[in-house]
């Protein structure tokens, strides 16, 4: 796989008073902070957990609802996790669905991609992906209950296993990070999902079926778990406790402890904050990381380790350079055109862009200019990459209309994959935008669109135009710029900056 195609992943995990480690907390109860995940919130036992607080989860007969969130994620024990469907407990067409059973590894956990399974979401991402997943599968006779035909979630067990198998193909045991983070913590007052480790994956695990009475599902309902096991790189360093090679894991359980003896430390000072632009793919418990996305949020971890090393003592420094490296390696990835697939499908709305850019990435060299390329499958002088959609004759058509007759159109089209924008984005921007405004100042591709119910980000234009990384691949912009690139003071610039001033449209900053 071109490392292009390559995707990281976020891991949601509950809050643990004493570091993720497999054992129960110290102080169940007075741990808050995890209810805020409703799987623990429904089915903590406070009088059970209290009962057997700092012991090792492996010993107890019933496991805490937090191991199937992550919650032993930094354990160096394995775990065998217990999973039951729910409607096997009450359906009858579901009750010869038994319990599986999951091996979490040691430094590891489960990934549970809920977004994925969602309905209103799974049909745009296979047609997105090219899955082989479709809602003409789904439940719709009068032989199932209403609860599942009208079930917001994906039934169909060929449906689950092919959306959960792409999933995971987006991974690379070599390349992708993995960003662990909590909804809420006790550094910050209220919800505020904040980054509390983030390492290499180093093992992805196959998900199974589950496993049925009689030993057969024939003729009967038939389901995956979701839970699909995986390891990181984290590991102790051996002679410093509580210091991590393999990556990072940020410090709030000291920095709690420190201000519990300092009134005047403010611990949400030194939290890394999941970066609104990211925002979406934070949630649903596990999800695709873009490569823009894992930039910045590598970028907010290490501005929360510099203020962390004003603090205390501690690896800091060698922790930044960890990110800093990683942080080179994302730049590289993420080459001269980080919104193609979105890009493309302006050209046509029908034409399927995010899986035609896939393709092409998992064939491309990292920094290579696509467009040459892209121009010579359009004009039917090279072969269409392997499980790329075919451009249809017209859509040929209209791709040579806009390079021969609309040159600013299609310089738009061009600039806007400059940038790690949605769909919905680029194809409003390209309909909506004055292109040669745009082509003159790609700031206004955020100042234009803040008010949208989607606005383009500050930061995802910045990020393209003003990389923290000078030696990446950088996007081929037009000459029409009238941004100089090497003023980072520019005047556009920041005239944008300002616009996220809310007293912009008064005049009053």
């Amino acid at each position: 796989m071109g490392k292009g195609a390559v995707r990281h992943v976020s891991a949601r995990v509950p809050w643990h008073d004493s570091g993720w480690n497999g054992r129960i907390c110290l102080d169940p109860q007075g741990n808050s902070s995890c209810l805020a995940l409703n799987r623990i919130a429904e089915n903590r036992e406070d009088s059970e957990e209290a009962a057997n607080s700092g012991k090792d989860v492996t010993e107890l007969d019933r496991l805490p609802p937090c191991i199937v969130e992550r919650g032993s994620f930094l354990s160096p024990r394995a775990t065998a996790l217990p999973i039951t469907l729910d409607y096997s407990k009450y359906s009858d067409t579901h009750r010869h669905i038994l319990t599986g059973t999951i091996p979490v590894p040691p430094f590891g956990g489960v990934l549970t991609p809920y977004r994925w399974m969602l309905r209103e979401h799974a049909w745009g991402i296979a047609k997105d992906y090219g899955i082989e997943a479709s809602e003409t599968q789904e439940p719709s006779s009068s032989e199932d209950p209403d609860f599942i035909v009208n079930s917001p979630w994906v039934q169909d067990c060929d449906n689950q296993r092919a959306l959960l198998e792409a999933f995971s193909n987006a991974f690379s045991e070599d390349d992708s990070l993995v960003f662990f983070y909590a909804k809420q913590t006790p550094l910050i007052d209220g919800a505020a999902q904040q980054i509390v480790a983030v390492t290499k994956l180093s093992k992805v695990q196959n998900v199974q079926e589950y496993p049925y009475e009689g030993g057969s599902s024939a003729g009967r309902r038939r389901s995956m778990m979701w839970e699909r096991p995986f390891q990181h790189t984290l590991r102790p360093d051996p002679d410093n406790p509580g210091e991590w090679f393999g990556g990072v894991v940020l410090p709030y359980h000291q920095i709690l402890a420190k201000a519990a003896a300092d009134e005047a430390i403010d611990p949400s000072l030194y939290a890394a904050i999941v970066p609104a632009e990211t925002h979406d793919q934070f949630r649903y418990g596990s999800e695709h990381v873009t490569h823009g996305s894992a930039i910045t949020a590598l970028q907010a971890v290490r501005a929360a380790l510099e203020k962390t090393a004003a603090l205390m003592p501690g690896p800091w420094e060698r922790y930044i350079a960890w990110i800093d490296s990683e942080l080179s390696k994302l730049w590289t990835m993420q080459g001269p055109t980080p919104g193609l697939g979105s890009a493309l499908s302006c050209i046509d709305s029908n034409f399927n862009g995010t899986l035609f850019a896939h393709a092409l990435a998992a064939e491309l060299d990292d920094g290579v200019d696509p467009w040459p390329v892209i121009d010579a499958i359009f004009e039917g002088n090279h072969d269409v990459p392997e499980g790329a959609p075919k451009p249809t004759t017209t859509q040929k058509k209209r791709w040579a209309y806009y390079r021969d007759s609309e040159p600013t159109k299609f310089a738009l089209m061009r600039l806007l994959a400059c940038f790690e924008l949605t769909k919905e984005q680029a194809q409003a921007a390209f309909t909506n935008s004055d292109a040669a405004a745009v082509l003159a100042n790609p700031y206004l591709l955020f100042e234009e669109s803040r008010d949208e119910e989607v606005p383009i980000n500050l930061l995802t234009i910045d990020r393209g135009l003003f990389p923290a990384d000078a030696g990446q691949t950088k996007p081929i912009f037009p000459d029409t710029l009238e941004i100089d690139l090497d003023e980072p003071d520019h005047p556009l610039r920041l005239r944008a900056v300002v616009c996220l001033f809310p007293n912009w449209r008064s005049g009053r900053y």
